[in-house]
């Protein structure tokens, strides 16, 4: 799939519609994304679930069940938690349903973590 891609703290996230009217962060435009059905936020994640990039053509990822099937592939590691979802509002929705605490990016190593709701919301003002 074409997809354009968000980086978010150690999240990947992989939008088929285009977010940045809505996200109001950084957007890699027009990368390909194979095997991305293993990264949907449906069910359970596999435990070893990575993403590779392809070394000759940094707009082209692949989700893989393990760090060995990437490593078989000739794909170097992308640090981070794939999600996939249509838009950015089924991203918002994700991350309100999940519950995780996510660091801000003004915290300082003192202060405590934001809850997912706070960070939800600063998003989407």
């Amino acid at each position: 799939m074409i997809a354009y891609l968000v980086r978010l703290h150690q999240l990947l996230v992989f939008v088929a519609r285009d977010p940045q009217a809505d996200c109001g962060l950084p957007v890699e435009c027009d990368v390909q994304l194979d095997d991305a059905k293993a990264a949907e936020p449906a069910g359970d994640t596999p435990v070893g679930l990575c993403v590779g990039i392809d070394p000759k053509d940094t707009h082209h990822y692949r989700v893989f069940n393990s760090l060995l099937d990437r490593a078989h592939a000739g794909f170097r590691q992308v640090v981070g938690i794939p999600i996939v979802v249509n838009d950015w509002d089924d991203f918002l929705q994700v991350a309100r349903n999940c519950g995780e605490v996510l660091e801000t990016e003004d915290a300082s190593d003192d202060e405590s973590d934001a809850d997912i709701w706070s960070w939800v919301e600063a998003i989407e003002r």
